[in-house]
């Protein structure tokens, strides 16, 4: 009775009965909304899941792909290679090993594993034994072209393996960073993108600098600072396959240079490359100690020394170290990444500002790169461009 008469009450005044229906809208529209909120959460997670899904699958069937297409071309250089070096030389592999042994005697305490000589300063020398010293300026530029491809060639695997790896190491950091639950997944990914873009990169480096000789170098005086200073930020960033940091726990890099004063000719873009192979192969395999970077002058010219307390390497490995493709495990469950192209591209910018690469190894003790330039390319020290802070003695200690 009491409820008819309350009803009857609001149906005589239209304003509350407005006002009740209003408040029953919003209630609906409340609910409707969230409902439809709360199906839309759903689909966008099924979905999610379902892209995510496909996206891995289609990541990691571009890789298998892709690392084929790289063994394929590895084997491919690395047969050419072997098929020049198995020709026979007869007589100019004396007239070879008496040119360089020249050079080699210049220093007795450690070895050269690379001549002075380079194909340019070949083409220049006066012609002291006619037929023979032809002869072995043919098979020099024989062998450069046995490890260098066509510029076509260059081009494809830039084009097709190059472009497509760096886009992938570069949308997998992009979903790593926005996808918080599949965050290690995707951080895997953009490490095994990039190590594989460092393979190919190491690759076309060798290819383009093996192709060129000295006039083609873009010279200039460069600050022996700012090289440490490049290698050093590189390094920091530096990373395995697995994510770890180069640079282990416990190692410590100092990079100093003796002399400030002088500088260096020659181009800068291939003096870092040269360096930071250095510096990252002693890291690599340096697991407690210390790897010391230092510049300095001597009577032969300007040396850069890398020193490291690591594992070292035998000596038969010494004879080929500076070889592309060689490394000491070819096993696949080896310790260490690599594809044995970092030394090889040293030897390679060495040779083109006619510098001499020397090396010491002790098994179990750790080795010693050394990397003369010539006097000539000695130079006084530029202005440097900005104000930095002395970075002479700079250390970079690995985070525990």
């Amino acid at each position: 009775m009491s409820r008819n008469i309350l009803f009857k009450r609001h149906a005589a005044n239209p304003t509350t009965t407005c006002r009740l229906a209003n408040v029953m809208a919003e209630q609906i529209s409340a609910f409707l909304r969230s409902a439809l909120l709360e199906e839309m959460h759903l689909l966008m997670t099924q979905l999610r899941g379902e892209i995510t899904a496909e996206l891995r699958a289609m990541h990691r069937q571009e890789l298998t792909n892709l690392s084929l297409q790289l063994k394929q071309v590895i084997q491919e250089a690395h047969s050419s290679v072997s098929s020049v070096r198995a020709k026979p030389r007869r007589s100019v592999q004396s007239s070879l090993a008496r040119e360089f042994e020249t050079d080699s005697t210049a220093s007795n305490d450690s070895k050269a594993l690379m001549p002075s000589s380079s194909f340019d300063s070949v083409e220049r020398s006066p012609d002291k034994e006619g037929g023979a010293r032809s002869e072995c300026k043919e098979i020099l530029l024989e062998t450069a072209a046995a490890c260098c491809p066509s510029q076509s060639m260059l081009k494809l695997v830039v084009h097709d393996l190059k472009a497509p790896l760096n886009g992938l190491a570069g949308y997998s950091r992009t979903l790593a960073e926005t996808d918080p639950k599949r965050q290690k997944e995707f951080r895997m990914l953009t490490n095994t993108a990039q190590f594989a873009l460092d393979n190919v990169t190491n690759l076309t480096d060798l290819w383009t600098y093996a192709k060129q000789q000295s006039r083609d170098l873009v010279a200039d005086a460069v600050r022996l600072e700012d090289l440490n200073t490049l290698t050093h930020e590189r390094l920091e960033r530096a990373v395995n396959r697995k994510g770890k940091p180069l640079v282990q726990s416990g190692v410590e890099v100092v990079m100093t240079v003796q002399d400030t004063q002088y500088a260096l000719h020659g181009d800068y873009g291939a003096l870092c490359t040269l360096q930071y192979h250095l510096a990252s192969n002693a890291a690599k395999f340096t697991q407690k100690g210390q790897v010391k970077v230092v510049w300095q002058c001597r009577d032969e010219g300007l040396c850069l020394a890398v020193e490291d307390t690591g594992s070292g390497c035998s000596s038969e490995l010494l004879e080929q170290i500076f070889e592309p493709f060689v490394v000491e495990d070819f096993s696949e469950s080896r310790k260490h990444e690599g594809i044995g192209l970092g030394l090889a591209v040293v030897r390679e910018i060495a040779r083109l500002h006619r510098a001499q690469v020397f090396v010491e190894s002790t098994k179990g003790v750790g080795s010693t790169f050394r990397v003369v330039f010539p006097p000539s390319a000695m130079v006084k020290a530029p202005a440097p461009r900005r104000t930095p802070r002395d970075r002479v003695g700079r250390t970079l200690t690995a985070p525990s």
